[in-house]
């Protein structure tokens, strides 16, 4: 699939993600291969491979997205790239964004959540929170800016 962008295009670049999740894990989260199993919620999951290496750890896993008709993530062309990883690595992600699912009835199998990662992108899971260029356009979250009126508490 070709991109808008080669800045998505290198974002999928899954051989260099491999790597990098297996620093950030290693660095950030080393208790994640030896504790109990439990559900890794996933905010913003990009292709879902920090997902599946979750799962290959023994944990579930959940992602959690923005709504796929939207326009202020990444764009849609990586959007379903996204769609069929998430389809080869066989993960469940809720395309809904974040405040759907944090206040939506709908919940998860399994109620033992052990962490909730956001190292993906959140401006993408609440894209329709933020106010500016569309992420897709620019890929530089410093550029957005929270909607005040969007709903959400902010404190």
């Amino acid at each position: 699939m070709e991109f808008d962008h080669e800045w998505a295009e290198q974002k999928l670049d899954m051989e260099r993600r491999h790597g990098q999740l297996e620093k950030y894990i290693a660095e950030y989260l080393p208790e994640l291969k030896y504790m109990d199993p439990g559900l890794v919620i996933d905010i913003g999951p990009g292709p879902g491979d920090f997902m599946a290496m979750c799962e290959s750890m023994g944990h579930s896993s959940l992602g959690v997205d923005g709504n796929r008709d939207g326009e202020g993530g990444m764009g849609g062309a990586y959007i379903s790239r996204c769609e069929e990883y998430w389809e080869e690595f066989g993960v469940d992600v809720w395309q809904c964004g974040l405040d759907d699912f944090l206040f939506s009835d709908r919940k998860p199998a399994s109620n033992s959540c052990c962490l909730i990662n956001s190292r993906g992108s959140i401006e993408q899971a609440l894209s329709h929170c933020m106010v500016g260029a569309p992420h897709h356009k620019h890929h530089k979250a410093t550029l957005l800016d929270w909607n005040r009126e969007s709903g959400l508490v902010w404190l």
